[in-house]
Parts: C-alpha cells; structure tokens; sequence
C-alpha cells in the first residue's frame, strides 16, 4: 500500500483508545509519566489503541502490563469519560495529515508499592523512564509542568466531582 493510500485510510477514520490516570485519594495525588511518542507526546497518563473486539477496560489491562508491568482487574478501574481529540500530526505516515482519537478515561487506585513498581518498569518505548511517574497535588501544579488542559481536567473530575 502506498503511503498516500495508507494516509487516506488513517484519515478516515477514528481511533478509539483507552487511558488510565494512577491515582491516591487518600494522598490527593495522581501520577503520571512523561510520553515521549507521538501524537501525545509530554506529561500523559498510561493506554493506548484498543484492539478489534476489544473492551476498553481490556485494553488497559493489556496496557498497565505492557507498560508498568502492574496486572490490574476491570474491577480496579473507574470510568471517568470519554475524550475526542483531533491532532494536527501523528507518527503514521503521512504525519502531517493528523489523527482523530476518541479516549475512554479511567481512574485506577494505587498502592505506594504498586506506584513503586510501574514506575520501574515504565516502557522505554513509550515514556522518558528516567523521570518515573511524576506526583501532582493540584491544578496548579500541573499548569506549572504544561500539563494539557485534559490532564488538569482528569484532576478535577477525580478530586473534585
């Protein structure tokens, strides 16, 4: 397939993907690392596409493990969303002809020693290891890092209803 025919057929149509913010209440933090791939490429949160058949909640228990090593149930997992996002650029080719994504967001309760272990064995594919999973406290604190305004919004809707 040519990459102008592959272009054509990423373009038409959506990816659905889901997306898990690690998260403590009891330490009103959440943890995220830092992506270095794109299309979302900076302060992120753990996921990816789902596959053919998939459930969402599937999905981020192929993902957690792939890239934190943490083995999660659906039971864990608490729905947050769904997000559209349409960027203007994607690592397919043809790059610059963009990539439109609908999201489904989780919340998923962390452990200190499971804190611990995803983030020793982030994957170096996907995140700036070296930097572990960072701890945000507050709206500002995520502003102050560039965090995009999805990310803060994952913030409020866990801390603040």
């Amino acid at each position: 397939m040519s990459d102008a025919a592959l272009s054509e057929m990423l373009s038409a149509r959506p990816v659905l993907n889901a997306d898990v913010v690690f998260c403590s209440r009891a330490e009103h933090a959440i943890y995220l690392p830092v992506r270095k791939s794109k299309p979302a490429e900076g302060i992120w949160v753990i996921g990816g596409a789902l596959k053919a058949g998939e459930q969402p909640t599937d999905t981020l228990i192929r993902r957690v493990r792939k890239e934190t090593t943490l083995s999660i149930s659906p039971e864990q997992l608490e729905y947050l969303g769904i997000i559209n996002f349409i960027w203007s650029y994607r690592k397919e080719p043809i790059e610059s002809d963009g990539r439109h994504d609908y999201n489904f967001i989780y919340a998923l309760e962390v452990t200190k020693g499971e804190l611990e272990i995803a983030a020793a064995h982030l994957d170096p594919v996907e995140y700036e290891v070296e930097k572990g999973l960072i701890t945000f406290r507050s709206r500002a604190e995520l502003e102050a890092a560039g965090a995009r305004k999805n990310i803060i919004n994952y913030f409020q809707t866990i801390f603040l209803g």
